[in-house]
């Protein structure tokens, strides 16, 4: 068996998932190679090789894939605040932004205000570019609930307080809710300031970050989430 996990720098803000995904596929008994985004169209992929390398890697490898989606509709009780796709000449100033699923990395989720930073980021983002926007939330605490095969793997603090811990009858009735969307994907939920659990957002397990998990258990989530996507976008 082989995996195919990205190259990347020590420093670099991802390099630690990158490691624990290569060290969990080696003891899961795989061949570990190594690619750069240039090289890896060259090797020969399928739905037994997972590749991992963050969603550029995934979009070459399957250019014809779709995330998951950010805000499920079954999960519409637990969002307590009012979401949209529109334009972004329109996001309105105070309202949390980001891309949506298929344009991942085009820019970093943020709220709209008058700082610089904000200005110049408008100013690099295409005229008439959709966006997903919310209300900002003021969450306390943040944490990540790690699923496979409809089961709960780790919940993990990411964020904020680590007293403030979610509740655990709202997450288990999200996964419940979710579980048939993906082998493997990650919850991410808040705690509000009245005590209320939120949804923040669901992620695809194919680019999931690490944030305790362990490395055999982070290997074979990405492996079973990868078969997936391979029979449902290979071309």
């Amino acid at each position: 068996m082989t995996a195919y996990v990205i190259e990347a720098p020590p420093i670099y803000e991802n390099a630690a998932n990158y490691f624990l995904a290569e060290l969990g596929f080696y003891r899961l008994g795989y061949v570990v190679e190594r690619f750069k985004l240039s090289t890896l169209q060259k090797f020969e992929v399928d739905a037994e090789t997972p590749v991992f390398g963050g969603m550029e890697s995934l979009q070459i490898a399957l250019p014809d894939y779709v995330g998951l989606p950010y805000y499920p509709p079954e999960l519409s009780d637990f969002m307590y605040r009012r979401t949209a796709v529109c334009d972004i000449d329109v996001v309105q100033p105070g309202e949390f932004f980001k891309p949506q699923a298929h344009q991942h990395k085009l820019f970093l989720a943020r709220v709209k205000d008058d700082s610089f930073q904000c200005e110049l980021l408008l100013g690099k983002i295409p005229a008439g570019t959709q966006v997903v926007v919310s209300e900002a939330v003021n969450f306390l605490a943040e944490h990540r609930v790690y699923v496979h095969n409809g089961e709960i793997l780790n919940i993990c603090l990411y964020k904020g307080d680590p007293l403030q811990l979610p509740d655990m009858e709202a997450i288990t009735t999200m996964v419940a809710a979710t579980k048939h969307y993906a082998a493997a994907y990650g919850l991410d939920v808040g705690v509000l300031a009245d005590g209320k659990t939120a949804l923040v957002e669901l992620n695809d397990f194919c680019c999931l970050g690490n944030y305790g998990l362990r490395a055999v258990a982070y290997a074979k989530c990405i492996a079973d989430r990868w078969t997936e996507v391979w029979k449902q976008f290979h071309a």
